[in-house]
């Protein structure tokens, strides 16, 4: 009988030795990759509410009083060139009238956002696009694991 229970105690030593290495292996593998997860969480959610955090940001370029007859968009577009004489213009887009309309322009190597009043033809301002706060998330997030491309 002394025999079986010193076996029975061996396998048992055995089997929680194992489920502390495993257990032990577990913690470190969630120490080390959970930063890793943190952040991709974070900057996933950053980059997915995107437009809202965005109007927030840029509101004072984004949003403009709705004052009637819109320019069109030849002027508006005349406007920018004035104002950027050596970049060339890589698109516009229109928004709903309380927004003013953004002009891709490529300047000096460099891919900015122009955004001019469709009212007036004011330049409001520009965003170097790769410097936008939603751009490094989204960088952050596309490149944490795999590097730059």
């Amino acid at each position: 009988m002394r025999q079986k229970e010193t076996r029975l105690k061996r396998k048992e030593t055995r089997y929680f030795s194992l489920y502390r290495t495993v257990w032990r292996w577990h913690f470190y593998a969630g120490v080390i990759f959970a930063p890793f997860l943190c952040i991709l969480a974070f900057s996933g959610a950053v980059y997915l509410f995107k437009p809202q955090i965005e109007n927030m940001m840029y509101k004072d370029l984004y949003f403009v009083e709705d004052q009637g007859e819109v320019m069109t968009s030849s002027l508006q577009l005349q406007q920018v060139a004035e104002m950027y004489p050596e970049a060339s213009i890589q698109s516009i887009r229109f928004h709903e009238e309380t927004r003013s309309t953004e002009v891709t322009i490529f300047d000096q190597g460099i891919a900015k956002s122009v955004f001019v009043n469709p009212y007036d033809g004011h330049v409001k301002g520009e965003l170097i696009n790769e410097e936008k706060l939603t751009e490094v998330f989204k960088r952050l997030h596309s490149e944490l694991l795999v590097g730059g491309t």
